[in-house]
């Protein structure tokens, strides 16, 4: 199991002092602790904290940056007991300039003059990718990875063409593995990765 922080957790000593100090270490511990017995809980804080300066958050979107989501996916690796793919054995893509929703909402003109990109990984394992769309839930559509043609604020979508109510990726990987990602959008950046696995 694998709960997310947000920028506010990992990036605590870089917000304003009077910034609001709602503990979610104290949350994630909470969760760690209401586990099943036989759950490994891989807390993967350490890891962002450890990489901040390598830019884990996006400054004009809430999301972590694929970055964020490769330092997550190996520090969730070392828990599940599998090596990660390291980061330079991937072919990397931009998209740019990205401003996302913190942009979106407040028009903040700072933010404006200092917009993000989106990297995001070729995944050279072979595989198949089926989409399954809101109100055909028996009815697959192939589809890709990653979304090339994800633009403007809603350019954090090349990952799994943002939130679909179910996708599918299958390999030739014969190892007797297999990946349930519950999750919210963040997972979106991190779920391609384990297509190595």
């Amino acid at each position: 199991a694998m709960i997310v922080p947000n920028a506010s957790l990992v990036m605590r000593d870089y917000l304003p002092a009077n910034a609001p100090a709602h503990n979610q270490q104290e949350d994630l511990f909470t969760v760690n602790q209401a586990l099943s017995p036989c759950m490994q809980y891989a807390d993967v804080t350490l890891a962002l904290k450890a990489h901040v300066r390598d830019g884990v958050f996006y400054r004009t979107d809430h999301h972590w940056t694929v970055t964020g989501a490769y330092y997550a996916y190996a520090a969730f690796c070392k828990e599940a007991g599998f090596t990660p793919a390291p980061y330079d054995s991937f072919e990397w893509n931009r998209k740019e300039p990205f401003y996302g929703t913190l942009y979106a909402q407040t028009q903040d003109s700072t933010l404006r003059e200092n917009p993000d990109y989106v990297d995001y990984p070729t995944i050279s394992t072979p595989h198949q990718a089926y989409m399954y769309r809101r109100g055909q839930p028996f009815t697959p559509y192939t589809s890709t990875i990653m979304a090339d043609y994800a633009a403007g604020a809603n350019m954090y979508s090349v990952f799994l063409h943002g939130d679909q109510p179910l996708t599918e990726i299958r390999t030739e990987n014969k190892n007797g593995r297999k990946a349930v990602v519950v999750k919210e959008s963040f997972g979106n950046a991190f779920a391609p990765f384990l297509t190595a696995h």
